[in-house]
């Protein structure tokens, strides 16, 4: 059995990181989420990155998140990545004030 592979910069997923995107607009860095991104999930940014590796696709702390990471803040809007990716970040702005997405469905 293969490990899954980004279906941007083509690897597998793993602690090395997306080497698709580096430029903007691109996810923040494992690591470096922030509190209020954290809070969307009922945790801090601490018990966020709290792992060596992203749960999600695996990267180290301190490498960019692979694209469809579900984990993965936007660094524009602080809302999920995966929502806006970093170019509808309306999308990603409902979903981190509650208008939209996780915080709806309860």
């Amino acid at each position: 059995m293969t490990a899954p592979t980004c279906p941007y910069c083509e690897r597998a997923f793993g602690p090395t990181g997306c080497e698709y995107l580096d430029d903007d607009p691109r996810p923040l860095p494992y690591g470096d989420e922030t509190d209020a991104y954290a809070d969307l999930r009922g945790l801090t940014a601490a018990q966020l990155t709290a792992a060596p590796t992203c749960w999600d696709c695996g990267v180290a702390r301190g490498k960019l998140h692979h694209p469809d990471c579900l984990k993965s803040e936007c660094g524009r809007c602080h809302g999920q990545f995966g929502l806006c990716g970093g170019v509808d970040c309306e999308e990603g702005r409902r979903w981190r004030i509650g208008e939209g997405g996780r915080a709806d469905a309860a």
